[in-house]
């Protein structure tokens, strides 16, 4: 478990972590970011907004990591903590 608030000052993120990384077609990674508990819709926009800021930056870590000719893109899905649970 990554906590995004580690990694980035962005407020829109605080309390967010990643779940997981999958793959995902065409070569993509799924990143699943989980909001804290009682976020609502406009939190979930906020989140999805900053993920999208950050993805170039999040590309450069991932390609600094690996040893692959190309870094995957990345696609974001993000729920809240009450939705993890549930399933």
């Amino acid at each position: 478990m990554l906590a995004l608030a580690e990694a980035t000052a962005d407020p829109r993120l605080d309390g967010a972590w990643v779940a997981s990384v999958d793959p995902a077609p065409g070569g993509r990674l799924l990143v699943s970011v989980v909001l804290p508990r009682g976020s609502g819709a406009v939190a979930l926009e906020q989140a999805f907004a900053a993920l999208a800021e950050m993805k170039p930056w999040l590309r450069s870590e991932i390609a600094r990591a690996i040893c692959r000719k190309r870094v995957p893109d990345l696609a974001f899905r993000v729920v809240v903590e009450e939705e993890v649970e549930r399933g």
